[in-house]
């Protein structure tokens, strides 16, 4: 086909198309004129009405004395003409007052304002509806039979009636049935006779009928540009698209005038569906995307005036698969020699990002113009278009580009930022749509450390930015912020697990590893001052004051016992020697743990910090109890050795959690049970640990020393020793400070040593063991037996009250 042959098929085409745009045009234009002219009618006739009731006479047979007087009697407070004052007088009955029009229409407009709702007289004149023109009919919801029968008997036969279209034209070419343009023309034709008919027949009353049927016949004119091009190669692309657009706009337009979604929606499946049928198979990404973009923004302007929520969704899953398809078939081919084709590279780029801006900018258009609350459906298309943009951009650039996608996740976070302030500026009363903006900038930002920061910089760079936000959040008081806050702490902490092995030449405390670990402590530390100080806002302020209070404690101690543990390992010692050192220093951590979260000021008052200080005292006592075999390996100083300091300390720490626990018991009225319990599990905890340290000692010195030949006898009388020491110490103190629980665990440690003197002793320990561990037990009970003795003859037990079924309680 010659230049001058395209030309003139170009030019025919125009006119062709001229004519049904022209077309839709006047008959929009008659519709409006029509609606115009009704109203002009209904406005006429109301006026008919109006002035009908002001000249006729009183036509009520009925006596009005009740409901007029009332409003009268009312009246006086307002500016009153004075021909109305007669009419108050009570006695004089109505049909003497002869009504005067002018007067009569104000006292009627002065009842109407002022008098209260009543029934209107049953002989009131009605103008007859003859004389009216035609109202629109009420709105009748409609039930399933109808719903089948109007709407989706209608969808069924418009695309039974499009198919059928489709196979006449196959037909037809199977059959050599007339010329190529004749059956364009035809179908052409069909499509403006199916929007006629619509038309005609929507004017007629058959609403939703008769716009499927005006939308099916866009679609045949969609069908007749499809055939002209890619059936018969009447025209070029060019001209095609045009075609298409022009289509699309004529279609929308009159969607929008008429308040109509399925045309729209028809309309639109009918654009986006052109480039997969007029498709040659050569890569035009610009006249692709500028095609889609017409129509994309044409869809959001209807969308816009309409606020029709599937038309946007539609728009939006027409872009992106229309993007997708061009990317996977030309884009994806040459990511593996992107150096070779830069220039192919860029186009995706840039009109993946065009296509992000329009999926942010318009569904929010409208909110920001209107200073409108958005509604939640709206926030899924900005979301959903930013994740897709991330995608493609990662599967572009993270190979060879790392700092260039980067840069590009910053500015996408930018993006959602600068629209979270907008929406604040336009509508602060939308606090869901700038809260979901910044929660997504704030994630892609978040997202973009990682691809640029070595895991030393992103730990730190995550951490500042976790501050920024909880201090953010509680000052403009938004959750959603608060809670962005702790996703970039959380994953501050994950990054301290990835931060890289040490090298060999590690010096302690001043290296990377442990500064980092320090600078997320540091965070959380900082995140709980800022709850804290803001506790008195809201209750749960102080609830995660105390959570962040533990996790930095966690962290610090935690990143104390690894740069111990990296210590020793550098150092050229066994492997069980380390394991030692890591072990004290988990207990000793473990001690420190338990005296910050119970001790004022320093801890924040509540139930989590004492559980915890519960949960941690558990963990340290049963293991400073059962890992006596990674804590000695070698013969020691009975009582003065790093391993039993270690466990001391635990001890003491528990000791001094119920000492405070007992000052927050008079001071704040904590209950008792805390500090009685820690008291008990301080006391169990010592007696255990030196009995462990008795034993321990003289199996060490057997083992790793010179050899001992009755060490288990030393062992067994060194222990009946220590129970008769501890038991008479807890005696004493119980009679001291009066708690009866003391006294009856010295009792019982009692029985215990008996138990054991007679039962194992007598077989095990010989000669001069055995005597010493049964006089010094019988010594220690004989001294309690004189002490309660003593007691009693005192009063102590008559002063207390006590008696032999008393609980054992603190007096």
């Amino acid at each position: 086909m010659g230049p001058f042959e395209g030309l003139v098929i170009l030019f025919g085409l125009g006119f062709a198309l001229i004519g049904p745009a022209g077309f839709i045009i006047a008959m929009v234009c008659l519709g409006k004129l029509g609606t115009l002219s009704r109203e002009l009618d209904n406005l006429k006739a109301e006026l008919r009405r109006l002035r009908f009731r002001q000249e006729s006479p009183t036509p009520s047979p009925q006596p009005q004395p009740q409901s007029t007087p009332q409003p009268v009697q009312s009246i006086p407070v307002e500016p009153v003409p004075q021909p109305i004052a007669p009419v108050t007088i009570e006695p004089v009955p109505p049909k003497e007052t002869p009504p005067v029009p002018a007067e009569q229409g104000t006292i009627d407009i002065l009842v109407q304002k002022y008098a209260k709702p009543q029934p209107q007289p049953a002989a009131e004149p009605v103008t007859p509806v003859t004389s009216q023109p035609a109202e629109p009919q009420p709105v009748i919801r409609k039930g399933l039979e109808q719903q089948i029968g109007t709407q989706w008997i209608l969808v069924a036969g418009i695309v039974c009636v499009i198919a059928a279209v489709g196979f006449i034209l196959k037909h037809a070419i199977d059959e050599a049935w007339l010329g190529p343009w004749a059956r364009v023309s035809a179908v052409a034709a069909g499509g403006i006779v199916a929007f006629v008919i619509g038309e005609i027949t929507r004017r007629r009353g058959y609403e939703v009928v008769a716009k499927g049927v005006s939308a099916m016949g866009f679609a045949l004119l969609y069908a007749a540009v499809f055939w002209a091009y890619r059936g018969y190669h009447l025209v070029d692309s060019t001209p095609a698209f045009a075609a298409a657009i022009v289509i699309t706009i004529a279609a929308m337009a009159y969607a929008v005038l008429l308040d109509e979604v399925l045309v729209a929606i028809l309309s639109l499946l009918g654009g986006y569906a052109t480039p997969l049928f007029l498709s040659t198979g050569q890569n035009l990404p610009h006249h692709l995307f500028g095609y889609v973009l017409i129509l994309s923004l044409g869809a959001m302007g209807c969308a816009f005036f309409r606020r029709w929520r599937a038309v946007n969704l539609l728009a939006f899953i027409g872009t992106f698969l229309l993007y997708i398809l061009w990317f996977e078939k030309f884009t994806r081919p040459i990511l593996s020699f992107t150096q070779a084709h830069p220039t192919r590279l860029l186009i995706a780029e840039l009109w993946l990002g065009v296509f992000f801006i329009v999926y942010l900018v318009t569904p929010l258009l409208y909110g920001w113009v209107k200073q409108a609350v958005t509604r939640g459906e709206d926030l899924l298309l900005p979301c959903a278009a930013g994740t897709i943009f991330f995608y493609y951009l990662w599967t572009m650039l993270e190979e060879r580009f790392r700092p260039e996608l980067a840069l590009c996740t910053a500015l996408l976070g930018a993006a959602y930022w600068i629209a979270a302030v907008v929406s604040r500026l336009r509508c602060k009363q939308d606090q869901n749509l700038w809260t979901a903006m910044g929660i997504a900038g704030t994630a892609f930002l978040t997202a973009a450390l990682p691809l640029y920061f070595e895991t030393y910089a992103l730990v730190i760079g995550w951490t500042v930015e976790s501050v920024i936000l909880i201090a953010a959040g509680i000052l403009y008081a938004g959750a959603w912020m608060q809670g962005m806050g702790f996703l970039a702490m959380g994953l501050s902490l994950v990054g301290l697990f990835f931060l890289p092995s040490q090298d060999a030449s590690f010096t302690p405390v001043f290296n990377g590893i442990f500064g980092t670990w320090l600078c997320a402590a540091a965070g959380i530390l900082a995140s709980h001052i800022v709850y804290r100080r803001n506790a008195s806002r809201k209750p749960e302020y102080s609830t995660l004051s105390e959570i962040l209070f533990i996790m930095a404690a966690v962290v610090l101690l935690g990143t104390g016992v690894l740069e111990w543990h990296r210590y020793w390992s550098h150092q050229e010692i066994e492997d069980f020697l380390i394991d030692t050192r890591t072990l004290q220093a988990f207990l000793l951590a473990a001690a420190i743990f338990i005296a910050a979260v119970v001790s004022r000021p320093v801890c924040p008052v509540g139930l989590i910090c004492r559980a915890a200080a519960v949960l941690v005292a558990v963990i340290g006592a049963i293991t400073a109890i059962a890992n006596l075999d990674m804590l000695y390996h070698s013969a020691f100083r009975f009582l003065l050795n790093g391993s039993f300091a270690v466990q001391a300390s635990v001890v003491a720490a528990i000791f001094i959690a119920a000492i405070q626990f007992r000052s927050q018991n008079r001071i704040e009225g904590l209950a008792p049970r805390w500090y009685q319990n820690f008291g008990l599990a301080g006391v169990v905890t010592l007696w255990a640990i030196l009995s462990e340290q008795v034993f321990v000692y003289w199996y060490c010195l057997d083992q790793y020393g010179p050899g001992l030949l009755n060490w288990k006898f030393k062992a067994h009388m060194s222990l009946s020793l220590l129970w008769a020491a501890y038991g008479a110490v807890l005696l004493i103190v119980g009679f001291n400070r009066r708690i009866a629980l003391l006294r009856y665990m010295a009792l019982g440690l009692f029985g215990i040593l008996l138990a054991k003197i007679f039962l194992f002793d007598m077989s095990e320990v010989k000669s001069i063991y055995r005597i010493t561990a049964f006089l010094a037990t019988g010594l220690t009970l004989v001294g309690v037996s004189y002490i309660y003795q003593y007691l009693r003859k005192q009063g102590f037990f008559d002063r207390l009250g006590e008696s032999a079924a008393s609980v054992p309680t603190e007096e």
